[in-house]
């Protein structure tokens, strides 16, 4: 640990500044903190021996300053919660403050702080819910991670993604995993190298999502091609003017697309004007679209099953 620059030898006491985290505190100040940016903090070692871990070290000579690697803002801002008073006001705070103060109120246990802040958090998951769900995901709040992490997803699934690989949080992963199927390898590639710079680290991955992709792929067009049966069976093996001309134009519409839920059924909607008389052709245009549904979120097999797989295979 560093020395106080105001350190010129161990004869030289160190001059510990008063505390100015509160204006009603009246203790005396028997230690230092120095933040990132150089602004020394007088503070009270008993406060921070009841009210945090990990702030004094106990292999500090008693002379030296704490040196810390947060700004002086959030420093200003922890020491007041290691008072038995008022307590700071956070709402106004900037969201990029409030995320700093958070992670580090998590990284040296103030309580007194984490509690507010976890709320404050909670609250920003449908602004910011990247950073909400890595903060959640550091701290172990899984109920805030998992409603952060599915707002993340539909922002940026594929952020999300590669996020929860390096993190191996296999839920939020095989969840991203299928919002991303419809992006091009090389999106997939350099998003990974970004938290991997080895290949080796990540290459399983990568080829788990290649089969996961193909597998959705080819069991979507499988099932476009081979709608609800028992609608044929009712139209005499399919054998329905309405229907027919629905069907191919389905067919020729989305068969040289990439799968996509949201693209069939934008589909349905278009063409169901042909068959909205019929109430077989309605009855299996919506067992076709849970057909499809089911298709598009893998069926039985996860993208888990896809990572085993080529695990077990290096």
């Amino acid at each position: 640990m560093e020395s106080s620059p105001s350190q010129v030898g161990h004869a030289e006491k160190i001059i510990v500044p008063p505390c100015e985290t509160n204006e009603e505190c009246n203790l005396p100040t028997d230690i230092s903190i120095r933040s990132s940016d150089g602004r020394r903090f007088g503070t009270h070692s008993r406060n921070l021996e009841f009210c945090s871990e990990g702030l004094i070290d106990s292999s500090r000579r008693e002379e030296e300053d704490i040196v810390v690697s947060e700004s002086s803002d959030i420093i200003y801002l922890l020491l007041q919660f290691m008072h038995n008073l008022p307590q700071p006001d956070l709402r106004s705070l900037p969201f990029e403050v409030l995320a700093t103060l958070a992670s580090a109120a998590q990284k040296y246990s103030i309580h007194n702080a984490i509690g507010v802040c976890k709320l404050l958090m909670e609250k920003n998951a449908e602004e910011h819910p990247f950073e909400v769900y890595m903060y959640a995901s550091r701290a172990g709040y899984e109920d805030i991670r998992e409603k952060a992490g599915c707002l993340a997803i539909e922002q940026d699934p594929l952020r999300v993604f590669s996020y929860a690989v390096w993190a191996n949080e296999v839920y939020t992963r095989d969840q991203a995993a299928l919002a991303t199927v419809h992006l091009d390898a090389e999106e997939i590639i350099y998003s990974l190298s970004r938290y991997y710079t080895v290949f080796t680290k990540w290459h399983n991955i990568f080829v788990a999502w290649v089969k996961f992709r193909d597998h959705i792929y080819h069991t979507f067009t499988e099932v476009l091609r081979n709608p609800d049966s028992q609608m044929r069976q009712e139209h005499i093996s399919g054998d329905c003017p309405r229907w027919n001309e629905f069907y191919c134009k389905m067919l020729v519409k989305l068969m040289n697309e990439r799968p996509c839920l949201e693209a069939f059924e934008d589909c349905v909607d278009e063409y169901r004007y042909i068959v909205d008389d019929c109430a077989a052709c309605n009855k299996g245009v919506e067992t076709w679209k849970v057909q499809i549904a089911s298709a598009m979120s893998g069926g039985n097999m996860s993208f888990s099953s896809f990572v085993k797989s080529s695990s077990s295979r290096d």
